[in-house]
């Protein structure tokens, strides 16, 4: 989009993107979060059908991240192709419909969310007082993969198994504080992925 075209857009992104106030300033006295803005604005000036997003929240505030994830929903909504690259992997689960986990520029896993999530497992976070007593209860019931926290335990283990948990610390006289059901989140996933491989070279003589 040319000419009169484009300048009638101007206007009106400037006052979407939250820089309507800002129109007539210097580039150079944008903070980094306006200069952001303003990148997404000259994006959409050609009114693309597919808009290429890079790190689009670096620089914002808490409540210009979440300005940033309405924009994203809004252009979907729109029927436009958003592709957005980020690694707040937080971000990421709230506003995308499918992920791509690129490791050096390999492709290594796509999907939806729930897809590329589901292989993370689930685990119980346990808040308890006694840690390492109630880990050995726990390995007692064939639990192995445990993790000592600040508050307690990560226990992966089935979510139907919850009950059988409570039974067997309680049983202890341990009493849990809580015991909450947890599913592995995008940013678990990408760092099991993404994780440096254990070096297979021999150690130098």
């Amino acid at each position: 989009m040319r000419g009169a075209g484009a300048l009638a857009r101007v206007d009106p992104l400037l006052a979407r993107l939250g820089l309507a106030q800002r129109g007539e300033s210097k580039f150079r006295t944008y903070s980094l979060g306006m200069r952001q803005r303003l990148g997404i604005a000259s994006t959409l000036l050609a009114d693309p059908a597919l808009v290429i997003l890079d790190e689009p929240a670096n620089g914002l505030d808490p409540a210009g991240q979440r300005e940033i994830r309405e924009l994203i929903r809004e252009l979907a909504g729109e029927n436009r192709g958003v592709l957005l690259a980020s690694h707040l992997l937080h971000e990421v689960e709230q506003v995308c419909d499918r992920v791509l986990v690129i490791k050096k520029g390999k492709l290594i896993a796509s999907g939806t969310i729930a897809e590329v999530t589901r292989g993370g497992g689930n685990y119980f976070e346990i808040v308890v007082d006694d840690r390492p007593r109630a880990a050995e209860i726990l390995r007692g019931l064939g639990i192995t993969e445990i993790r000592e926290t600040p508050t307690g335990l990560d226990v992966v283990a089935d979510p139907k198994r919850g009950a059988e948990i409570n039974r067997a610390l309680a049983s202890a006289a341990l009493y849990a504080s809580a015991i909450v059901p947890r599913a592995s989140s995008l940013e678990d996933v990408f760092m099991e992925l993404t994780e440096p491989e254990a070096s297979t070279a021999p150690p130098p003589s």
